[in-house]
This record gives C-alpha cells, sequence and structure tokens, in this order.
C-alpha cells in the first residue's frame, strides 16, 4: 500500500485487489466527530510503473525531474498530466505513475519510443521473486507480521495507535520476530504452500515460487530463525513426498 499526501487530502493506492477491503478499513475507523469521508477513485486513474536500471534516464528523457525516494511530483507533456511517485520497487528505486485513463496511451507510446518494454505478469513475478519483496497473496497475508516478511522500514516507531502496533512493538521490545522471510534456492520448481522442513520436522512454508534466467529455480519462504542464515541447508517436500534439498540465500538474489 502507498499513502500520497496532497494536502487537502491523502491518498491511498491499495495492494492488488485490496481496493474494498482497504476501504471498509479506513471507513471502520472514522469516528462521528471526525470530518473524514472515504471515495474510491479508482475510476480517474490508470497505474504505469516504469522500473529497471534505466527507469530515470527514460523519464527525464520525457522532460520529467523524478522525484527521491519516497516523494512524488507532478509533470505534464503536451497538456498530459501525470503524478510520479519514487519507490522502492525490486530493490531499486523505481517510479509508479498516476494518470487519467484517457491519457494512457499517449503515456504507452510516449515510453515505447524511449525503448521502454512492457513487462508481462510472468516476468514481473520472477523480478519480484529475484528481489524478495512480498508479494499480494503470497506473503502480504494475516499468516505473518510485517516484521516476519522484512518490512522494517515501513514501520515507524515513534507513532501510536495503530493496528497491531500492540503486536509490533513486542515482537521487537522481546526479540519475538521467530520467523523470517529468506530467499531459497533450489534444483528444481518447488510449490507454493510445500513445508520446510529440517531433520524431518517443519520450520516453515514456501510463499513464492519463479524460474529465473539468471538464477534458476529460486522461491521464497517464511521459516523459522534459527535455519533463516545465508547459507543453511534445508529441505523441500514435493507432493509426491519426496524431499528436495534448499539452501538460504541472500535476499535480493545475486
Amino acid at each position: 500500500m502507498c499513502l500520497l499526501d496532497e494536502g487537502e487530502f491523502l491518498g491511498v493506492i491499495p495492494l492488488p485487489g485490496r481496493q474494498e477491503q482497504t476501504a471498509k478499513f479506513l471507513r471502520s475507523r472514522i469516528f462521528f466527530s471526525d470530518q473524514v469521508t472515504v471515495t474510491d477513485a479508482s475510476a480517474g486513474y490508470s497505474q504505469v510503473f516504469v522500473v529497471g536500471p534505466q527507469a530515470q534516464v527514460i523519464l527525464e528523457s520525457l522532460g520529467i525531474q523524478p522525484p527521491p525516494l519516497n516523494h512524488l511530483s507532478t509533470a505534464e507533456i503536451d497538456d498530459q498530466r501525470v503524478i510520479v511517485i519514487a519507490r522502492e520497487i525490486f530493490a531499486a528505486v523505481n517510479y509508479h505513475l498516476l494518470l487519467p485513463p484517457a491519457s494512457l496511451d499517449f503515456w504507452l507510446a510516449a515510453l515505447s519510443q524511449r525503448d521502454a518494454q512492457p513487462l508481462d505478469v510472468e516476468t514481473f513475478e520472477i523480478l519480484r521473486v529475484e528481489s524478495g519483496e512480498p508479494g499480494t497473496s503470497a506473503e502480504l497475508i494475516s499468516d505473518y507480521t510485517p516484521l516476519e516478511v522484512g518490512l522494517q522500514k515501513m514501520i515507524s516507531g515513534s507513532k501510536g495507535c495503530y493496528t497491531g502496533q500492540e503486536i509490533i512493538a513486542r515482537q521487537v521490545t522481546y526479540d519475538k520476530i521467530t520467523k523470517h522471510l529468506v530467499g531459497l534456492k533450489v534444483d528444481e520448481r518447488v510449490r507454493v504452500g510445500a513445508s520446510i522442513l529440517v531433520d524431518a520436522k517443519s520450520v516453515g512454508t514456501v510463499t513464492s515460487v519463479a524460474q529465473s534466467p539468471r538464477f534458476g529455480h529460486i522461491a521464497l519462504g517464511v521459516v523459522r530463525r534459527p535455519h533463516a542464515e545465508p547459507g543453511s541447508n534445508l529441505v523441500i517436500s514435493s507432493a509426491s513426498g519426496a524431499s528436495i534439498p534448499a539452501r538460504v540465500a541472500d535476499l535480493p538474489f545475486a
């Protein structure tokens, strides 16, 4: 989820497929004396991600000065307005564009003319797994806290009274982060949901898988802390009951 502070209003870009759930949650936190309304503005925006080593260069070639990380700026070319958000995507600074649906074709054509290539869903998922970025329906679920899936830098230590604060504070104060998101290198494809074993005992679960052109068969998993160190040897159970060796790798994969 991404928050946009635009002065008089606060914009919220929810996780894919979570629009209604997010709106319902926000409305449930409005008290009778609050002068706040929640409006679904999805129909007014299209979203484009510009990612990769040349992302900044491409935007600059369009006459757009990209903002620093975690900031936004606005630009206009040929009367076509765009909001540019600098976000950490795939373990690097990349850019999230918000634009009116009517101008989507204009911006896609402009990016294409500067050799930007469209990403299909499969390639996007491979890049996500390679970078170790938690996914919407994979790691960003109620089974795990943000600390357990590597989102420490997304959590403020100074803000109070937010949902889940007590759990987060307890995990930090009493060193109770007992599970960690890790990268896994394997010799063959494994399945999401497979158990990760040590001495025939479950120590975690495979949460995402990909076949990377650079790294071969890789996966993400959430495992208990004693087995989360890079280089640790684990075993993943296959659907047939066979054991597939796995080694914990640093994230992002390298």
